[in-house]
């Protein structure tokens, strides 16, 4: 009976040990280069401006139709058209261009790491869900979409209307434009997104 205990115990003190091991990883990683709660807070300023007005907000969609593949954080649907959203949780220092395949992510002397051009994504992104309203023969909806990183992110990049902080996204998002009402059937988008929605 007593090896049992040891066995127990042992097994417990590994798992307490992983725990930690993560919570350290976790630690150190927003320490480094990564802020928290940044996607939490674009939702809660979707959900604050979508409910009201019976919008339909989704999150984490994968989109696959013929070759091409994007996976989108947000989706905004309303009587306007569509808002699609990518959140950079990220701090520090952003260095990038528009043609450039990569751009820099940067936080003090030590931290240094390249990720996709979240301009070329986003317009990727655009262009699948624009596939999949043609393969639905759904034609002329407004699309817009934007990569929102955090504030306490410095943009060294060009000047693009789809690259925004989450204080300028929250500006953007109560423009004249998302209140206009351009006939669009909200469920029949969400249907056709859904129908081409795969696990991530």
């Amino acid at each position: 009976m007593s090896a049992w205990i040891y066995y127990i115990v042992g097994g417990l003190m590994i798992l307490v040990a992983a725990a930690v091991g993560i919570v350290l990883l976790v630690n150190r990683r927003s320490r480094q280069g990564y802020a928290k709660g940044i996607s939490g807070k674009v939702k809660k300023s979707l959900l604050s401006f979508g409910l009201i007005r019976k919008y339909k907000i989704l999150e984490d969609v994968t989109l696959s139709v013929g070759k091409k593949k994007a996976h989108i954080d947000y989706i905004l649907i309303g009587f306007f058209g569509l808002i699609v959203l990518q959140v950079q949780g990220r701090k520090g220092e952003i260095f990038g261009e528009a043609r450039d395949k990569e751009w820099l992510h940067t936080r003090g002397e030590k931290f240094r790491e390249h990720f996709a051009n979240p301009i070329q994504t986003t317009a990727q992104t655009l262009d699948t869900v624009r596939t999949v309203f043609q393969q639905e023969k759904m034609y002329n909806i407004p699309l817009d979409g934007f990569c929102v990183f955090g504030n306490g992110c410095t943009l060294h990049t060009v000047n693009n209307p789809s690259i925004v902080t989450y204080k300028q996204f929250k500006k953007i998002l109560h423009s004249y434009k998302y209140e206009v009402d351009n006939q669009i059937d909200i469920e029949k988008i969400k249907q056709a997104l859904g129908a081409y929605t795969v696990g991530s």
